[in-house]
């Protein structure tokens, strides 16, 4: 797909400051697991995404600022192998505001299990045309739970995600996650998203070190 100027701009943009910090502009470090995610099958908007995946999760600081100061909660999830295509979707999620009203709000948090809630912030679209939030909530130290809503819907519990063995810091870094990894058919919509295509791809251009290609 041909790179539009909005997206050449953005990219050149968090290019020139990934490349100058040497890392990610934001979530420049984080803790990546091995996972099993399991999506339940029901009348919610990832149905088509129904079963067990293999997975891999990072968590990270968005800011990067050290512990305790509260900082802009990361959970990244990439399903692998999504529909049996070789190709992952990635369910990009930061600490937010969980009531309605206030779920495109960045909250910063501490810890993370507890209170804090995560949101996609910006919403996907599945293959039926429905629009939505991807939400999240750490149950403990190795689950993760899953839910969905729109813009004027409660949260639904839609799956779960089990926590395994940690990867080492070489290969935690080396990972690339970017909302336009749809291998599973849940693709981002909105200008904002549109803006995030060309960071993302600068900024992973300036990381030679990135191993997980785009889908």
């Amino acid at each position: 797909m041909a790179r539009s100027p909005l997206d050449l701009a953005s990219g050149a943009v968090f290019g020139g400051l990934s490349a100058v910090r040497r890392a990610r502009i934001f979530h420049p470090r984080g803790a990546a697991r091995l996972a099993t995610a399991t999506i339940e099958p029901g009348d919610h908007p990832l149905h088509v995404l129904a079963g067990t995946h293999d997975a891999v999760v990072r968590l990270s600081r968005g800011v990067g600022l050290p512990s305790p100061v509260p900082d802009f909660h990361g959970i990244a999830v990439k399903l692998l192998n999504a529909h049996g295509a070789g190709a992952h979707q990635d369910l990009l999620l930061v600490s937010s505001a969980a009531p309605m009203g206030a779920r495109h709000v960045l909250v910063p948090v501490v810890e993370w299990i507890g209170e804090p809630h995560y949101s996609s912030i910006v919403r996907y679209r599945n293959a039926q045309g429905a629009r939505f939030l991807v939400g999240a909530a750490m149950d403990g130290d190795d689950t993760i739970v899953l839910s969905t809503a729109t813009l004027l819907s409660p949260w639904q519990l839609v799956g779960s995600i089990a926590l395994g063995d940690p990867l080492d810091d070489d290969a935690s870094d080396a990972l690339r996650f970017s909302p336009w990894h749809t291998g599973g058919g849940i693709a981002p919509v909105g200008v904002l998203n549109r803006l995030r295509r060309g960071a993302y791809a600068g900024s992973q251009s300036a990381r030679p070190d990135t191993d997980v290609p785009a889908d």
